[in-house]
């Protein structure tokens, strides 16, 4: 599921394992790319990668991913989504999960394993508002699937599509800056706040759009995995 953003403004990508509930298959690692998906369309202008926050409580080996699994994930993170992890950080590891980690950390980028931090106060690195309940925080939500995943598509959708228009704006080539390409995403937020800043420092700038996008995200419940 998708729910706020960490201390760098970052969205949050929670990965529950003991919730799983359906069987292995590539459908499972096609719901982990539509996620990936959705949360670069909510990364803020200035930011462009997310935080990964996975906790392994009440979790099996029957829920959890099988080694092979696992290296075909990192394969397309590290294939297709480069730089786009900020932090992984990982809670109430068992002991065949810690096997399971170093089975695959031999294929893991040297500069995504400084990235992966466990069984740490997850408050540290997520404001308690933002930070899911039950990983620690004090964000408290009911998911409704009926509620939630109809306006939960109809906001990524928006936010792709003032993306891909900025882009074709812009030229539509390859390497286009996603600092321009949301550039009207930070527009359309500054007029619905009032402001009419349109240069300032990139800190204030950031931290103006990740409430923007945190007002479009509290009206709805984030997406269960």
């Amino acid at each position: 599921m998708l729910l706020g953003f960490d201390n760098m403004s970052r969205p949050c990508l929670y990965l529950i394992p003991s919730r799983q509930n359906t069987n292995p298959s590539p459908r499972q690692i096609q719901q982990l790319v539509f996620s990936l998906e959705r949360a670069v369309d909510m990364m803020p202008r200035g930011v462009e990668t997310l935080a990964l926050l996975v906790d392994f409580k009440n979790s099996s080996n029957s829920k959890n991913p099988s080694a092979g699994t696992g290296r075909q994930v990192l394969h397309i993170l590290q294939t297709h989504y480069p730089e786009r992890l900020g932090k992984a950080l990982v809670i109430n590891v068992p002991t065949f999960v810690w096997l399971f980690f170093k089975l695959i950390m031999p294929f893991i980028d040297p500069n995504t394993r400084e990235k992966l931090k466990f069984n740490e106060d997850l408050r540290e690195y997520v404001p308690p508002e933002q930070l899911y309940e039950f990983f620690g925080g004090d964000c408290v939500f009911e998911y409704e699937h009926e509620t939630f995943w109809p306006a939960y598509l109809a906001l990524a959708k928006e936010k792709r599509d003032m993306h891909f228009a900025k882009w074709k704006a812009l030229g539509g080539g390859i390497g286009q800056s996603e600092w321009e390409i949301k550039s009207e995403e930070e527009a359309k937020a500054s007029e619905s706040s009032g402001n009419e800043q349109a240069n300032g420092d990139i800190i204030e700038v950031v931290k103006e759009n990740t409430t923007a996008v945190n007002k479009e995200m509290g009206e709805t419940t984030p997406v269960d995995s």
